[in-house]
């Protein structure tokens, strides 16, 4: 018989190599399984404005929703970034869907705003500049590179300053971004909103956030004079499960672009799943009139007092544009006067002086580089002149009598005088004590003692430097000193403790000419507080009132 495998010459190995192809039938399965791969989930993010168009300080709202796998995602942060035509950035935001909890990568520690000598301030006015200054800190335990962005809001949500910038920070290091700010004339008065935020690099370019967006507000001013207006903080966001808007408004600064923005969207869902979405909006070059917008000081206006009118906080609202004229009306049928004053742009401050009390108007006519203008007027109560308002106050409030007790007027007010325009200084202070004497002095502060106790009424006259004088009395109780029992407990607690000799320490080296003279605390009765009071105070410390 012939051999079935002729290419095997020993035989013996038919029977090894059948038995190593049965093993290999056995181990090999029936049917070949592929590893299974899960599915990456549905992630959906989408952006649009409410508008595709806009003209200037229209308000814009970017809104969006957010879903995985087709469901509201419950807790995300929202990152947003606009740029205009330049592709210079309009808008910083971040926001948050829900309320995540988790330590954050990256802490905003600190956001302030300082003048430019570094004392930190609260409001500031139109056409100046501050210093802003915002401090993060890495909480990891390794080096990261961070982006640290603001915009600055005014009260109508108009950004006024956009910027950013990268550092590197070691471990559980801080690092403090600075940058100087200017306040624009266009800036609504009112609380401005700060918001401070961190990236991993720009929204634009796909960057996250690597915390919640910090908001801070201050105050802004028309001028100096003014206080702050009573403003809410604008609602800024609106976020529910799977959906966002954010609120803004169109610039009417003058470097604004006219043009198409570019907003970008990056959305993070906690822990790390990022998407992008973007969209885009136009702002409309169209031409703006002008806002006339003017303040005065002193706000509150007496008789023959020279008032100044600032226009600085008028605006040119349209691109590029400026103003070139302002028109006064001062309706003082005493002293009516139109003044015009062009230039480029022109001086905004006048002066006028209303030499008698009333109510007035003035009114302000601006007028543009394009031709456009723009009014308004405010009523002007001018009071008539008004003379000082005697007052003063007294230490000790209870005194006894033989004690030294010290007068102060420096709380009377001084009066407005027309003839002066000035509010004329007190000159003299006459005081009748009430006890048959009376003192007359250039000076607020004065002392007197009480020879015998009782009710007694002090008179104060000032006189200022255009003849007006004013009085008030008060009633003054003189108390009899009367030694106590037992003298030690000086708080009248009835024991001697260690609160007895700190009020006797209080008032150590102090005499009956004192202002604030205790006399309990004179324990040997030899008119000086000293040593061996506190001494035999101590010596009895312990002891109880029988």
């Amino acid at each position: 018989m012939r051999n079935p495998l002729p290419y095997l010459k020993n035989k013996t190995l038919i029977p090894y190599t059948l038995v190593l192809l049965a093993l290999t039938i056995t181990i090999l399965p029936s049917k070949t399984q592929l590893p299974i791969t899960p599915q990456a989930p549905a992630i959906n993010l989408t952006a649009e404005t409410n508008k595709k168009e806009y003209y200037i300080r229209e308000p814009i709202t970017i809104q969006g929703t957010y879903t995985k796998d087709g469901e509201p995602v419950t807790e995300a942060l929202i990152a947003m970034q606009i740029l205009d035509r330049r592709n210079s950035t309009f808008a910083y935001r971040t926001i948050t869907i829900g309320e995540p909890q988790q330590t954050w990568a990256v802490a905003i520690t600190d956001v302030k705003i300082t003048d430019f000598n570094n004392n930190p301030i609260t409001k500031t006015k139109t056409n100046s500049q501050i210093q802003l200054k915002i401090t993060v800190k890495n909480n990891y335990m390794n080096q990261i590179t961070v982006t640290m962005a603001y915009t600055i809001y005014d009260n109508t949500l108009i950004p006024i300053r956009s910027s950013a910038g990268k550092a590197t920070l070691a471990p559980q290091a801080s690092t403090t971004m600075i940058s100087s700010v200017y306040i624009p004339e266009w800036a609504t008065p009112g609380k401005a909103i700060i918001s401070s935020n961190v990236y991993t690099s720009e929204p634009k370019d796909g960057g996250t956030p690597y915390a919640p967006e910090r908001l801070d507000t201050f105050y802004i001013l028309r001028n100096d004079q003014l206080e702050p207006p009573y403003s809410p903080t604008s609602l800024t966001h609106k976020t529910q499960s799977g959906a966002y808007e954010i609120y803004l408004r169109t610039s009417p600064d003058n470097y604004a672009q006219p043009g198409e923005y570019k907003v970008y969207i990056v959305g993070t869902l906690i822990p790390a799943i990022k998407t992008t979405a973007a969209t885009l909006y136009t702002v409309l070059s169209e031409p703006t009139p002008p806002q006339a917008c003017f303040t005065y000081y002193p706000t509150k206006v007496y008789q023959n007092m020279t008032v100044t009118f600032d226009a600085s906080s008028s605006s040119a609202e349209g691109y590029n544009d400026i103003i070139t004229r302002l028109e006064w009306k001062i309706n003082d049928p005493y002293n009516p006067r139109h003044i015009i004053v062009e230039g480029n742009p022109p001086n905004p401050i006048i002066t006028h002086t209303f030499q008698y009390p009333g109510k007035f108007t003035v009114e302000l006519n601006v007028t543009d580089s394009e031709g456009l203008w723009s009014t308004t007027s405010k009523p002007i109560t001018v009071y008539p002149e008004f003379g000082p308002t005697a007052n003063f106050t007294w230490t000790p409030s209870q005194p006894y009598n033989g004690t030294t007790i010290t007068f102060n007027a420096t709380i009377s007010t001084l009066g407005w005088s027309a003839k002066e325009q000035r509010f004329s200084p007190i000159i003299q202070y006459t005081w009748n004590w009430g006890d048959g004497t009376q003192n007359q002095t250039s000076s607020p502060i004065i002392t007197h003692k009480y020879v015998e106790p009782g009710n007694y009424t002090v008179t104060l006259t000032v006189l200022d430097s255009a003849g007006r004088t004013n009085n008030i009395s008060k009633t003054i109780e003189v108390v009899q000193y009367v030694p106590p029992p037992f003298p030690w407990d000086v708080n009248g607690d009835g024991y001697v403790g260690i609160d007895d000799i700190f009020e006797v320490a209080r008032h150590f080296g102090e005499t009956p000419e004192s202002p604030n003279w205790n006399p309990r605390c004179d324990i040997n009765g030899d008119q000086y507080i000293g040593i061996d009071d506190i001494f035999e105070v101590a010596r009895h410390f312990g002891e109880e009132a029988p």
